[in-house]
């Protein structure tokens, strides 16, 4: 009788002590500065509460879409975090296509941050509009392809290829190394390599100059100011309202570390502290703007 109460009390302290695991999965380069959004929060979510522990798994290709649909496809709790991208890849390519409505936010982390065409070889757009030959570096079915075809459409005479390759550290490497003329990345994964001089801003999309990162739109160059990246973290639609909005809290509270608010900083990106209904209202004006914006996409 005594080993049956010890096991049963066994039993109940497990039963209490037990935690959900929540996959947070992420769609792009694990090396990638962004990743570390994700991770700062998840970390601080972890020591600040018991109830949930968020792992980040990493679910890269196709755009980001292999991770949309590894959540569309857990039964269980799951989130992913992405970028605008998310919205971009199913517009583009319908092999991918999923409905926006079939998921909801669960955070918004930050918004407004600029894509940057970089270049070892070339200082300026002049330079390139001299060139008959071209290569520039994306990621295929995201917004990275879409300011390198961008990019292309301003230059008529110019035969531009596009390499498209899984996440933007890759391109940045292959450009510093001479074997791409373009690529596209992030501010953050940039900004060592621009104070250093290895690496020339051709310009950035965004109606907003930084230092050392012009925007095109300030150089007389149209067509990129829509083309900014936003951050944020989604669930299954068919999650119970109460669970979104305890996790709201718990995600919300963990990206309020300075650390987190520096990484943004850095990356041009603007942190949002949002209700859950400003957040809802956010995304849904994203879901209704995108397919617009993206409908005269240069092909």
């Amino acid at each position: 009788m005594k080993n049956i109460l010890v096991i049963l009390l066994a039993l109940v302290t497990f039963t209490v002590n037990a935690q959900t695991v929540v996959p947070i999965y992420w769609p792009f380069s694990i090396s990638s500065t962004q990743s570390n959004f994700v991770r700062l929060i998840i970390d601080q979510a972890n020591k600040d509460q018991k109830k949930y522990t968020f792992i980040l798994e990493h679910k890269p290709g196709a755009g980001g879409s292999i991770a949309v649909k590894t959540l569309s496809s857990n039964n269980n709790l799951a989130l992913t975090a992405h970028s605008s991208s998310f919205f971009v890849r199913p517009i583009l390519y319908s092999e991918n296509n999923y409905n926006f409505k079939d998921f909801t936010p669960v955070l918004i982390q930050c918004v407004g941050q600029p894509h940057v065409i970089v270049s070892a070889k070339y200082k300026n757009f002049e330079e390139l509009q001299k060139q008959k030959f071209l290569t520039i570096g994306a990621i295929i079915g995201s917004l990275t392809e879409i300011q390198a075809k961008q990019l292309k459409k301003l230059l008529p005479n110019t035969e531009v290829t596009i390499v498209g390759f899984q996440g933007t550290p890759e391109i940045t490497q292959q450009v510093m190394a001479k074997n791409l003329d373009l690529g596209v990345d992030l501010p953050a994964n940039l900004i060592q390599w621009v104070e250093l001089n290895k690496l020339n801003v051709i310009g950035t999309s965004g109606s907003t100059s930084h230092k050392n990162f012009p925007a095109f739109s300030k150089l007389g160059i149209n067509g990129f100011e829509s083309f900014v990246s936003d951050y944020f973290i989604i669930a299954n639609a068919n999650v119970k309202p109460e669970v979104v909005v305890e996790l709201n809290n718990i995600l919300q509270q963990a990206s309020r570390t300075n650390e987190l608010k520096d990484l943004y900083e850095k990356d041009f990106c603007k942190k949002e502290d949002l209700t859950l209904q400003q957040s809802n209202d956010l995304y849904k004006k994203w879901s209704d703007t995108w397919p617009k914006l993206l409908s005269n996409t240069p092909k």
